[in-house]
């Protein structure tokens, strides 16, 4: 058989699966999970489990991969309890949650489910059809909740545009609504940030709906870094944990480039996700910053990624820590796709982030000496930013 037949059966398998997103600190719990889900003599269901062990590794997975049901501990090295519900749903609110946990507290269960759970499991009763029906139901009870997609087959064009007309009339009072609140709430209040944070998600939903009537257009767009970064705040700390700080300096006034936004969305996450690994779930700071520079041909050539960047003015954002640093000879080998120096499971957020930037023609910088941090520069040109 040849190796185009194998992943052609493989590719038709994965398409009959299940996706699931167990995020499950213990080993011993994420392989009974996965011993759980395995195929069955006769069953018809497949499943097709992706492990990660802290939160932040699941929401950029999340963020990054198509995922049928989330299964996720409510203990975790980097959040617990009804915490983790919630920051998952700040991220997605479409995706089955399915709550697996050690604890009995009837108090616990009902709080996650307030914080957007669909369903809980106790490890103690782990049973595998159990566990395959819940997750079934949890799937069909979301489908049923929200209809038919916006594309699906049985939909007309007409019916499409009169979807998204309602959307659009929808997101202008949510928008709306979240501008007039913040104007008469105090900064710096816990209900100003809640509200700061809705309107950077409403903006992100704004900027989806728009592509959604473009017809998924997959041309650039003028992008302002800075706002960029401000609409995608909530997104950000949803995957920082509270033990450490996320502080934003933001230049005013940048000019537009030419990028998708949402492709550089990805790559800020994908950063910021990095950077609280190497924080490695201790304390510290990360630090995202934007401005203007000004490159010549030997700082092109001196990138540590600069696919399609050319020498010249250029927007750029950082995202910066002060962790432990990167040591010289795995900073040779960052964008290697699965090479790691956090163990399994991880090693290709950057290798994605270099892809990403090489389609949008930007660059990148990374500034690491042991001890120090590390710093990474997305650089985006001017030059051929539309007016």
């Amino acid at each position: 058989m040849s190796a185009f037949d194998l992943e052609d059966r493989e590719s038709v398998v994965q398409a009959a699966s299940t996706r699931v997103l167990l995020v499950e600190d213990e080993a011993l719990d994420a392989l009974a999970v996965t011993r759980s889900l395995s195929p069955q003599p006769g069953g018809s269901d497949r499943f097709d489990v992706r492990c990660t062990r802290t939160l932040a590794q699941g929401l950029a997975q999340l963020g990054r991969d198509r995922v049928d049901v989330v299964l996720v501990d409510l203990c975790l090295p980097d959040s617990e309890a009804e915490h983790t519900v919630a920051r998952i749903r700040t991220l997605d609110r479409r995706t089955p949650l399915v709550v697996f946990t050690g604890s009995t507290d009837a108090e616990l269960a009902a709080r996650a489910f307030e914080a957007g759970a669909d369903d809980l499991l106790v490890k103690g009763d782990l049973d595998p059809g159990l566990l395959r029906r819940t997750i079934r139901h949890a799937i069909e009870r979301r489908r049923a909740a929200r209809g038919a997609p916006i594309r699906g087959p049985g939909r007309s064009r007409d019916a499409n545009r009169s979807l998204l007309h309602h959307l659009k009339n929808v997101q202008t009072c949510i928008l709306g609504n979240a501008q007039i609140l913040q104007r008469e709430l105090e900064g710096g209040s816990f209900l100003r940030e809640r509200v700061d944070s809705l309107l950077g998600a409403a903006r992100i939903a704004s900027e989806l709906i728009r592509e959604l009537a473009d017809g998924g257009d997959e041309d650039d767009h003028p992008v302002e870094l800075s706002e960029l970064v401000r609409c995608a705040e909530p997104l950000l700390r949803a995957v920082v944990p509270d033990e450490i700080e996320l502080r934003f300096r933001l230049a005013r006034g940048l000019p537009a480039v030419a990028a998708r936004a949402e492709a550089l969305r990805q790559v800020l996450l994908e950063l910021v996700v990095n950077a609280v690994e190497a924080l490695d779930g201790g304390t510290g700071c990360i630090d995202v910053e934007s401005g203007c520079s000004l490159l010549d041909a030997s700082e092109v050539r001196a990138l540590t990624a600069s696919d399609g960047l050319e020498a010249g003015p250029c927007a750029w954002v950082e995202v910066r820590d002060d962790g432990p640093g990167i040591a010289p000879d795995a900073c040779a080998r960052l964008f290697e796709r699965g090479f790691s120096t956090k163990g399994d499971g991880r090693g290709h957020g950057l290798c994605e982030v270099r892809e990403l930037l090489a389609r949008q023609g930007g660059g990148l910088r990374v500034s690491s000496r042991p001890g120090e941090g590390a710093a990474f520069r997305i650089l985006v040109s001017l030059g051929s930013a539309p007016s």
